[in-house]
């Protein structure tokens, strides 16, 4: 009952008055049949029937509402935020527009060479941290990553031709 409790109260108030039935009463009786045991005035217990208001299942209705509400809304949040960092890890491209939004004070050189060598955790890393760096240390930071990944490349292919040199003498 839960599931439709919602789209049930709001196609509730488009019905003829005369005609709908209230989907709030079904889940959440307003009125039962109690029976009451009392003693009469021989001693013995008699039985009697009445109708009975639950006042707390009118609250209970109004709470239930807001959650359904609140849970639905919650759903889409979460959906939209699931599909944004699928996003974010499927497309490198949007990876390199959203760190070039965060750095925009960093050359944009710096931030080419540093997201060519970035792997998506490690750009999830760099991300972070440029949502708690002050700009401009954040600049400095993504400069000296970008010397280090550039003298790493220089000697890596230095280091292939020295090994390539010494292998053939």
């Amino acid at each position: 009952m839960f599931t439709t409790f919602g789209t049930d109260v709001i196609r509730h108030h488009e019905v003829n008055p005369e005609v709908r039935s209230d989907p709030m009463t079904r889940v959440f009786p307003r009125m039962t049949k109690c029976t009451f045991h009392i003693f009469g005035s021989s001693g013995d217990v008699q039985r009697h029937d009445a109708l009975c208001i639950l006042a707390q299942n009118i609250i209970n209705e109004k709470i239930y509402i807001f959650l359904w509400f609140w849970w639905v809304l919650l759903a889409l949040v979460t959906g939209v935020a699931v599909g944004y960092r699928l996003a974010t890890i499927m497309m490198p491209r949007l990876r390199h527009v959203l760190l070039r939004n965060r750095a925009r004070v960093t050359d944009r050189r710096t931030v080419d060479t540093v997201m060519r060598r970035l792997r998506c955790p490690d750009w999830f890393l760099v991300y972070q941290l440029s949502k708690n760096m002050h700009p401009v240390h954040y600049r400095i930071f993504l400069q000296e990553m970008a010397k280090e990944f550039s003298a790493t490349d220089g000697s890596r292919l230095l280091n292939k031709e020295n090994d390539s040199n010494t292998s053939t003498v």
